[in-house]
């Protein structure tokens, strides 16, 4: 059934006497926007509703407040919520979308652009072509959710500014993942796949378990901890500050061998690098090159293909590699800048090219060269220790010391049926 409105005080007044007015309801091609002087005015006005099969398209539905709302099997095709405040609001199944494209890029889009929130929960929504979600200062819970354009980048899993927000089952291939600025920022994300799609996440803290990452990057947050997970040709990304860790474990590493499997973070100048910490507990393959560009990086049980290390060509340096039970095949080390090391239990093949590399004082136990030496272009000395060697081992951290299992045990939705 389709409807149509005079005024967004006309429908304000419907929606008061009568709370399953949208129910199987259509609204198309209709501006219902807020007002824009100082006063900063809501236009539609929406409290306590259970909102089902609800059809909006081609609406403005900007400055809009929504609370203690639920959208259930609902479909929205080029709506704007811009500048909208959302409170406790939930979408339940249903869809969204936009149009194609047009050379102009003038209102094509379903858009949630600086919406303002509180908590707001997508569950099982299928996110289509064309649609802009940024949330700011709140609480977001996605679970179930695909973004499945067929149309390549036009879509975001979600984006914004100081939000926390739990990701769980969902997948987004081809399209933009997550893409959340602000230092008051988290995310726990598990069983979900970002398939040639960015997690880009600022902020204190960010924990990945039980997914699939493929051609995409990693969050920056202070603390990046990825677990058993599947990764295939993966940017680490380390943060925009002093000070950073990252922890990778029990990962699976299915890239081609030919391929790129992992690139680890570039500091950007020598304080970063100093106090940047990656922490690589392997205990497998890894096929394919492992990029080392900066910040100290301790590798622990793994048999690398291939180790490409290009500090000079980026105006970095490693400030330190440490290496225990590792196998290293081969490696490009030509334009290496390494400061120091630990090496313990390495078995390195040839060739690795070491043309103009610089490394500073490695200290090796056991560290043996099953082909010869495996030098080219020059030679790396190690200095032999007699006993073993003492390793840096940071433990992991849990979801309870990052913050982020009290936070959602406290704010996570509950379970509803609806």
């Amino acid at each position: 059934m389709s409807i149509k409105f005079d005024s967004t005080d006309k429908l304000n007044a419907d929606v008061q006497k009568d709370k399953i007015f949208f129910n199987n309801k259509r609204i198309s091609n209709v501006i219902l926007n807020g007002h824009t002087d100082d006063n900063g005015s809501y236009g539609v006005i929406l409290e306590n509703m259970k909102i089902r099969n609800l059809t909006l398209e081609n609406i403005q539905m900007r400055r809009a407040h929504f609370k203690n709302v639920a959208f259930i099997d609902c479909a929205f095709v080029k709506v704007d919520f811009s500048y909208s405040k959302f409170e406790n609001v939930k979408f339940i199944r249903g869809e969204m979308s936009g149009y194609d494209r047009q050379d102009n890029f003038e209102d094509y889009k379903t858009d949630f652009h600086l919406v303002e929130v509180d908590n707001i929960l997508f569950d099982s929504v299928e996110i289509g072509k064309s649609v802009n979600i940024n949330f700011h200062n709140g609480i977001v819970v996605m679970k179930n959710v695909k973004v499945v354009s067929s149309k390549e980048k036009s879509s975001i899993l979600l984006g914004g500014s100081n939000i926390h927000t739990r990701i769980d089952n969902c997948i987004v291939k081809n399209q933009y993942g997550l893409s959340i600025i602000g230092d008051d920022s988290s995310a726990c994300i598990t069983n979900s796949s970002f398939i040639n799609s960015d997690i880009k996440v600022q902020g204190k803290a960010a924990w990945i378990e039980n997914c699939i990452l493929s051609n995409s990057s990693t969050p920056s947050t202070s603390t990046l901890v990825i677990k058993n997970s599947k990764l295939n040709t993966v940017s680490v990304r380390g943060a925009g500050r002093a000070e950073w860790r990252i922890f990778l474990v029990d990962n699976i590493y299915n890239n081609p061998a030919d391929t790129t499997a992992m690139s680890l973070p570039r500091a950007k100048n020598k304080i970063k690098g100093e106090n940047a910490h990656v922490y690589l507990y392997a205990d497998t393959k890894i096929p394919g090159t492992l990029v080392v560009n900066g910040g100290n990086v301790n590798i622990f049980g793994a048999e690398i293909d291939n180790i490409f290390m290009i500090q000079q060509r980026l105006q970095t340096y490693s400030a330190s590699l440490n290496l225990q039970n590792v196998i290293i095949k081969n490696g490009d080390w030509e334009l290496a800048d390494v400061r120091q090391g630990k090496w313990e239990n390495v078995h390195i093949y040839l060739p690795v090219d070491v043309k103009d590399a610089k490394f500073g004082k490695i200290i090796g136990y056991n560290v043996e060269f099953p082909q010869g030496p495996p030098w080219s272009n020059g030679k790396l000395d190690i200095v032999n220790s007699p006993e073993p060697l003492e390793f840096d081992r940071a433990p992991v951290p849990t979801l309870e010391e990052l913050g982020l299992a009290q936070f959602w045990r406290k704010n996570d939705f509950s379970v509803e049926e609806y």
